[in-house]
């Protein structure tokens, strides 16, 4: 028995070793995209991970986004530059109190020499790092217009915390990242540009998520509520239809027949009203962004 319960834990320990790195290493390990270029002559791979923390993210602290451009397919003798990268970190929200509000940007480029731009090739990728400033001086200007009794969104003063940041609807950062990349072929005298553009998010529990709508997935919106609306629509069906069954009988033959059918549609749709429109609120729902 004893032997039994030491393999069981031997088992157990294995399993959860290889389990474990799996759900930690969500921030590290990042998102990647794959972009063709040139006619699909040159494929390219677009790499972005965090040193943060495993599993975390915090908007107000500051964090590195590292980044990294590698040429995986190019024809030979051709010569690849990174020209320009531009980084923007906004707000991502399902408010559009604080969605889409600008925290800290980055630029990166050449700035002595000939050189055109960041030489990259199979051999040689494009890395840099992004290091976010928590409470930049763009999301602190942007936090006092709106809760201060300057901006529309709101007139009291509220801090700028981590918390009220949730509290108004952040889910997390979104990066735009977008590369002026030049390429030339072996027998071209000068460099044609493309352009490379990413959009990503990374929300609070640290898993980085492809934006593809480039915009807040949802955001929140005050619309009248019915929650008995279904059922009177349905009353209300009922009695139009005993209404216009009463219209069908003949008033000389069966007036009673008539009549009761009449009566009854009327009664059925004023009853259908009532609880179609019981209950009915003002409230706050999500919709799509």
């Amino acid at each position: 028995m004893r032997k039994f319960e030491i393999v069981s834990m031997l088992i157990a320990i294995c399993l959860l070793s290889t389990f474990l790195p799996s759900v930690s290493a969500g921030i590290v390990q990042g998102i990647s995209f794959e972009h063709k270029l040139a006619n699909s002559k040159v494929l390219i791979r677009t790499s972005y991970w965090s040193d943060y923390g495993n599993g975390t993210w915090k908007i107000t602290d500051n964090k590195n986004l590292w980044i990294k451009l590698e040429v995986i397919e190019q024809p030979s003798n051709w010569t690849i530059l990174v020209e320009h990268m531009h980084a923007d970190c906004t707000i991502e929200a399902t408010s559009q109190t604080v969605d889409g509000i600008l925290q800290d940007v980055m630029d990166d480029k050449m700035h002595t020499g000939t050189q055109e731009g960041f030489y990259v090739s199979p051999k040689y990728p494009y890395i840099e790092c992004f290091s976010v400033e928590g409470y930049s001086k763009w999301l602190i200007d942007a936090w006092m217009f709106i809760f201060s009794g300057y901006g529309a969104g709101g007139a009291t003063e509220e801090r700028l915390t981590e918390k009220n940041l949730r509290d108004e609807g952040a889910v997390g950062s979104e990066f735009t990242i977008i590369y002026d990349v030049l390429i030339k072929a072996e027998n071209e005298s000068y460099f044609h540009k493309e352009i490379i553009r990413d959009n990503f998010i990374v929300y609070y529990n640290g898993q980085f998520q492809a934006n593809i709508g480039g915009q807040a997935e949802y955001y929140e919106e005050e619309r009248w509520i019915l929650p008995h609306g279904l059922e009177g629509a349905v009353i209300i069906l009922v009695g139009l239809v005993f209404f216009a069954c009463s219209l069908a009988i003949d008033e000389n033959k069966h007036p009673n027949v008539r009549k009761t059918f009449m009566i009854m549609g009327l009664l059925l749709i004023f009853i259908g009203g009532v609880v179609a429109f019981w209950g009915i609120h003002m409230e706050k729902v999500k919709v799509g962004g």
